[in-house]
């Protein structure tokens, strides 16, 4: 009877040990595809401006030399 008893103590222990894994790899990956979707926001913000300034001068230069 003791056995068993410590039987299933030992399988509840590695039970909750595996779901507190399984929770922190989680949140982990949460943490992870948060950096990137801030990553990937900087990102298309960066090129937005460059885009932006591009079209700036192309617009000056067309203004200095019409056709």
């Amino acid at each position: 009877m003791e056995r068993a008893q410590s039987a299933a103590t030992e399988e509840l222990q590695k039970q909750l040990r595996q779901k507190e894994v399984l929770k922190e790899a989680t949140a982990q990956q949460l943490e992870r595809a948060e950096r990137q979707k801030r990553s990937a926001a900087r990102r298309a913000l960066r090129d937005q401006e460059a885009m932006d300034r591009t079209l700036e001068q192309e617009e000056q230069q067309r203004q200095q030399d019409p056709d």
